[in-house]
């Protein structure tokens, strides 16, 4: 929920659901760089402190372990009708760490 409470983003997977003035009006955003909600790791939304902003940033699942898993796209909306976004910040890698090593050390 935005700082201002006039906006609400839920995301689910390749989608962003932000709704404005408590479900009025809705948009649906898509999250570039996935074939299918299945390669959806992690996904954290949040709005900047004026509310005019909503960043969302989704780690990748690879099951084949190619150079794109654990990728991290990270995406810019304008919260307005006439936005040109999203606009797209480069990729990172998330470093992935294994259940087992986390008990070796």
């Amino acid at each position: 929920m935005s700082r201002d409470n006039v906006y609400i983003a839920v995301g689910f997977g390749t989608k962003v659901h932000l709704f404005k003035n408590a479900w009025q009006s809705s948009h649906i955003l898509t999250v570039n760089g996935f074939a299918s909600a299945d390669n959806v790791k992690f996904q954290v939304a949040n709005f900047s402190p004026d509310s005019q902003w909503l960043v969302v940033a989704t780690q990748k699942y690879d099951s084949n372990r190619t150079d794109e898993d654990d990728a991290v796209y990270t995406y810019v909306w304008e919260c307005n009708k006439i936005s040109h976004g999203p606009f797209g910040l480069e990729r990172c890698k998330m470093p992935t760490v294994r259940i087992g090593e986390l008990f070796s050390k």
